[in-house]
């Protein structure tokens, strides 16, 4: 954890109004009833998947999504309790783990299901009670990635319900265009709506070990289709990206209110380290790629590649300086950047450098990042690295005056050293897990 007396340099401000905001502004524009599945996946698309899962607990979202059993452990062992869908495919090792920290999984096949069915016996006979494994199943409707082919769904469905200690709690699709490719949107949308009719039609509804009825959730719509109101009246959304406010496309189904109503929950920053005056034909950075037309007024700033700071935009990349857009010179390197403040009156070294965010009445979105290294704002947020410390603001789920950063995959509080051995959310050893494991796998 950074020395209180020691400067950030690069790091990133999180903003818990922002994100309540944005979960209240996609309630509005969905269903009554319909629920949220928020995807905490890749270090919470890289605000910080402990910090981020227990705020959007707190502000009433119903279920959270991983991309792996590991991600969902985690979250179980930061004390998050609400219900978790592991929306890859899990290993046949990752299923006992599922089970006992009662981690929903997406399956793929019969023969996954009977992985899970299998694990869930030996936990309930290992635990002495009854242990059921939770799944959702997921219909390639076009995406080609994960699930049964649409046509085999019942088929599928047939062999799962015959096997013991399985629940399905799920059914789902996932979107290939939703965002870009409207026919195919149709098209997918269609293809699972034939297969949700032939589910409800054949009375699927399940009992799990504790004999609870489950009706499975029907869901479908990821960020593209949220925003083009597909699907958005099933059980579940899994709002990713527009969760956080990156949204960078256009909507094709009208109006763009992810646009204007949704807030940029990531801010990144970094500070002018140097400067210096540079006259004309000097060359910049490595390769030499740059050469000063004129004398220019060169500040070195704290952000490199080593933190996720992409080098495809060298040449390309703008920050903001004192409220004004400045062009990156040269190559992007490891650990800085090189920036133009020509223009820019009265720059010194300390200040603070906006690569994402708002500064004054400019803004530089990661939309825009990730058009200059010619990829997605997803890849832009994914990409910051574990140095890059996050400082959690306004988060009604963190004690008022106790400043949390993620500098690793876990939290760390502003505590002393004493404090930091106390807390049980900290702790790993073998005896808190195995209380998590009996304390989840009972509820």
């Amino acid at each position: 954890m950074l020395s209180p007396s020691l400067p950030r340099r690069c790091w990133a401000e999180i903003d818990g109004k922002a994100l309540r905001h944005n979960i209240r502004t996609l309630r509005a524009h969905v269903a009554p009833g319909t629920r949220i599945l928020a995807p905490v996946k890749a270090n919470a698309y890289g605000h910080g998947i402990v910090p981020i899962a227990r705020e959007l607990a707190h502000a009433g979202v119903e279920w959270l999504g991983t991309a792996s059993v590991a991600e969902a452990v985690q979250l179980r062992e930061a004390g998050i309790a609400i219900p978790i869908l592991m929306l890859g495919a899990a290993l046949r090792e990752e299923m006992d783990a599922a089970v006992r920290m009662d981690i929903h999984i997406t399956l793929s096949s019969a023969r996954e299901a009977s992985w899970l069915s299998e694990a869930a016996a030996l936990a309930s006979a290992d635990l002495c009670e009854p242990i059921t494994g939770k799944a959702h199943l997921k219909v390639d409707t076009g995406m080609g990635r994960l699930g049964v082919w649409h046509e085999d769904t019942l088929l599928q469905l047939k062999e799962i319900r015959a096997l013991d200690n399985i629940v399905l709690a799920g059914v789902m699709t996932h979107f290939a265009s939703s965002d870009s490719d409207p026919e195919l949107s149709r098209l997918q949308w269609a293809l699972f709506q034939e297969q949700v009719t032939a589910i409800r039609s054949a009375a699927l509804a399940a009992t799990t070990s504790q004999g609870i009825v489950v009706q499975p959730l029907i869901h479908a719509s990821n960020s593209g289709a949220i925003v083009n109101g597909l699907g958005t009246s099933l059980d579940l959304i899994r709002p990713g990206i527009v969760m956080y406010g990156a949204y960078g496309d256009t909507p094709w189904n009208g109006g763009n209110w992810a646009a204007t109503e949704l807030h940029r929950v990531l801010s990144w920053k970094a500070r002018v380290t140097l400067l210096r005056d540079v006259p004309a034909g000097r060359t910049l950075s490595y390769g030499a790629t740059y050469t000063l037309p004129t004398a220019e007024r060169i500040a070195t700033v704290s952000a490199g590649y080593g933190d996720g700071y992409h080098r495809a935009g060298s040449g390309n990349a703008h920050v903001l300086v004192r409220g004004v857009r400045c062009p990156v010179r040269g190559r992007v390197t490891m650990d800085q950047i090189l920036v133009d403040v020509s223009a820019v009156e009265g720059v010194t070294e300390g200040d603070e450098v906006v690569l994402v965010g708002r500064q004054g009445d400019q803004e530089i979105t990661a939309a825009e990042v990730a058009a200059w290294s010619q990829t997605i704002s997803y890849e832009v947020l994914t990409s910051l690295s574990p140095r890059v410390p996050r400082v959690y603001l306004d988060f009604e789920s963190i004690r008022e005056g106790e400043e949390v950063w993620q500098a690793t995959c876990q939290s760390e509080f502003s505590r002393s050293p004493q404090q930091l051995r106390q807390a049980p959310e900290l702790r790993s050893s073998g005896a808190d897990r195995r209380a998590a494991e009996k304390r989840f796998a009972r509820s």
